[in-house]
């Protein structure tokens, strides 16, 4: 299954193909800080995620929380590496321990994603960095509002290393 995720003021818009069926949103929040509350298709809150420091969280509609720590490439002394000089590391990937399994979300240099559930690939995510994104769903089973989720934590990846110029 093909998700496209188009960009909004302010939200994310997430609609399967070739139905162009509405699954899910994310909006950012507007007071700042790096938080994305997941809307299901009906515009009800879902789950949210969002990011302190090098923790990402997961609080679900019923209030529990799941967290996980962005890993970086380092080197044999524990530091973390950059590519560049100017810019912060980017994450390598995130590892999550779910009740399914073991879950990871890999960041590639070319800024695309990949998830795997138990060494299994089962999501890519492709041109993060453009206006239309993609998600391509590899397994069956997949809710909508997991989908919303992966992305998220993508998403939340992605912009990690980001330089604020004030």
């Amino acid at each position: 299954m093909k998700i496209t995720v188009k960009s909004c003021v302010n939200r994310y818009e997430l609609y399967t193909e070739p139905d162009n069926r509405l699954i899910g949103q994310l909006r950012k929040k507007r007071c700042g800080g790096k938080k994305l509350d997941i809307l299901d298709a009906e515009g009800n809150l879902a789950a949210s995620v969002h990011q302190e420091e090098e923790t990402l969280f997961i609080t679900g509609r019923d209030g529990r929380t799941v967290s996980c720590m962005l890993l970086y490439k380092e080197d044999g002394s524990g530091h973390k590496i950059s590519g560049s000089l100017v810019r912060p590391p980017m994450p390598e990937r995130i590892q999550l321990n779910l009740p399914q399994g073991s879950l990871s979300v890999i960041q590639t240099p070319r800024r695309n994603f990949e998830v795997y559930l138990n060494d299994r690939k089962i999501c890519e995510m492709t041109h993060m960095l453009g206006l239309a994104k993609e998600i391509h769903i590899l397994s069956d089973g997949i809710q909508d509002t997991y989908c919303s989720i992966l992305f998220a934590l993508a998403f939340l990846m992605l912009h990690d290393d980001d330089i604020d110029i004030i």
